[in-house]
């Protein structure tokens, strides 16, 4: 078992290495000379994708621990933390977070952190019950996974086919329900909400949860029937919205070797085939590597992927996709995105430096125990890749979708 190792380590003991990390992978962060404008400091302490505490700096500088699960500004704190360490590849460690008005930065990390009694008992803890659950580490041998589930809500915008103005998902659809609306707002003095959100039921297979997905569009449809309207997926097809295809991960724990794993096996291929321009302008805000939520289900959202609702085809490579790497990330043990300079081009989607990656990414998910399982799906993926073709953000989802 291999944590937090030797290159990363060497990283994270330099500071300038440390933001020009930070600063590929848009995480927000302060330099050492700029930190004193912060407001309040806090360190978060992690192992392997999970809190383990959240501390303030109290009066001679000792820690008092801070309630952070269901605070909004513990949420956001501990997100922020997440992806400051993954940024570094690092499993675990302590993430100094600054909080200056309504922003979180982050400041320093302690891949060696000092423990106090209770963290050290947190880390402990923590180790072993890693151990238990037998889960693969770089340079262990893989172990079988347990049964993975889907879920996703996806998000699509509504196009006046006349004028190509974007008309609010709010004129027809509620807040909640298997087809709602998510919480971005087209203007604050109006209050109507901006993106139509698909909620289906979860699956443990990705042609039920696609199947799942065509019911709750065609009961989309069923409220709007008006064919003047027209739907659109992808990145971010209007400039002022970006769109997401989240997927939703239950049935198995999130560690940082399968986080790697999605990034690289799953987010990488899926950027290969957007539209450049419009991917990179969502990546502003949105769509960055390593992006996690914790679900109250004790599941994950992986958060990083434009909107694949494009046509089923694709939705149901995409989801196969992700199932494989879920199932089989103890096989899928690359990670080309661990470099600063790659991750920036990811991030501005510069895709010429990643072509001649794809067949050896490849070749290890056709390797993996349940390719064959998800081949024919995965084809058309596949083929996009090698002809260097991109979704199409323009199209009519009822269309593509017959509904």
């Amino acid at each position: 078992m291999t944590l937090n190792r030797r290159e990363p380590l060497i990283q994270a003991q330099d500071p300038a290495a440390v933001q020009a990390a930070w600063k590929a992978a848009r995480v927000r962060s302060l330099p050492p000379q700029d930190s004193g404008q912060v407001r309040r400091r806090l360190r978060i302490d992690l192992f392997n994708g999970r809190v383990l505490a959240m501390h303030a700096r109290g009066r001679r500088g000792r820690l008092q621990p801070v309630t952070w699960d269901g605070t909004r500004e513990g949420v956001l704190l501990a997100w922020h933390a997440m992806r400051a360490l993954h940024a570094l590849r690092l499993d675990f460690g302590a993430v100094w977070m600054g909080v200056q008005g309504l922003r979180t930065y982050a400041l320093s990390v302690e891949p060696s952190p000092g423990l106090t009694p209770n963290l050290a008992a947190a880390y402990a803890a923590a180790l072993e019950s890693l151990q238990a659950e037998d889960h693969w580490w770089p340079g262990d041998a893989p172990e079988p996974q347990p049964q993975v589930v889907l879920g996703a809500d996806p998000e699509f915008v509504l196009r006046d086919r006349v004028t190509g103005r974007m008309i609010p998902a709010s004129d027809f659809f509620p807040r909640y329900g298997l087809v709602g609306c998510d919480r971005q707002m087209v203007d604050r003095s109006t209050r109507a909400l901006a993106l139509v959100e698909v909620r289906p039921s979860p699956s443990d297979d990705p042609v039920g949860l696609v199947d799942h997905i065509r019911e709750a569009l065609a009961l989309a449809s069923q409220r709007m029937p008006s064919r003047d309207i027209e739907w659109v997926a992808g990145s971010r097809p209007f400039a002022r919205f970006a769109i997401g295809g989240h997927v939703h991960f239950s049935g198995l724990t999130l560690t940082s070797p399968l986080l790697t794993a999605l990034d690289n096996y799953l987010a990488l291929p899926v950027m290969m085939i957007e539209r450049a321009a419009t991917a990179r302008l969502r990546r502003h805000r949105y769509g960055f590597l390593g992006d996690v939520r914790l679900k109250d289900h004790g599941g994950f959202e992986y958060r990083t992927l434009g909107s694949w609702l494009v046509s089923p085809n694709l939705a149901r490579a995409v989801l196969a996709l992700a199932k494989l790497v879920a199932s089989d990330y103890q096989f899928l043990r690359q990670d080309r995105l661990g470099d600063p300079a790659r991750q920036e081009a990811f991030h501005t989607c510069l895709k010429d430096g990643f072509y001649d990656l794809m067949p050896d990414l490849w070749r290890d998910l056709e390797a993996s125990p349940s390719y064959q399982r998800y081949a024919d799906d995965l084809d058309l993926l596949r083929s996009m890749l090698q002809r260097r073709q991109r979704w199409n953000e323009h199209v009519d989802l009822r269309s593509t979708w017959g509904v």
